[in-house]
Formats: C-alpha cells, structure tokens, sequence
C-alpha cells in the first residue's frame, strides 16, 4: 500500500518510516508551476534545495531532510 505526506509552505517532520530521515521517495506536484522543495536538520534552521518538482510531473528525492517545505501549494510525497 502507497503512503503519502502533503508538504507545503509549513515544514514537515520527516520522522516516521517511509518518510524518517535519509530514506528516499518520490514528490509529485499537480500544479500549472514548478514547485522548489527546501529542507532543513532543524525545524526552525537554515533551509537548502533539495529539489524542484516540475509543473505536473514528479521526481525522486534522495536522502530526506529532518524537515521539508514547498516553495507553493501542495507538494505529494509518496512511497
């Protein structure tokens, strides 16, 4: 069975098994725009790309952060 976590503007925890830290999995954006994916070891912390998810199209993040974020909307992670 697919699991899924909604990343938006607001960081996520990536705690739980099969989005915990380090694991990878694949974003899918559904919108008529790019949308850039920052994460962070700290909620509060210093954000970095790590990856931009095309406008309706998906792509594989490898190595989760502690915590993500979209740049806009809604951005899909499943496993």
């Amino acid at each position: 069975m697919a699991k899924l976590l909604v990343v938006g503007t607001t960081a996520v925890e990536c705690a739980d098994t099969p989005f915990a830290e380090g694991f990878n999995a694949v974003a899918v954006n559904f919108t008529a725009a790019a949308i850039d994916l920052t994460g962070s070891d700290t909620e509060a912390g210093t954000y970095t790309a790590v990856a931009t998810v095309p406008t309706i199209g998906m792509i594989e993040v490898t190595a989760l952060p502690k915590w993500i974020k979209a740049s806009a909307a809604s951005v899909y992670i499943v496993e």
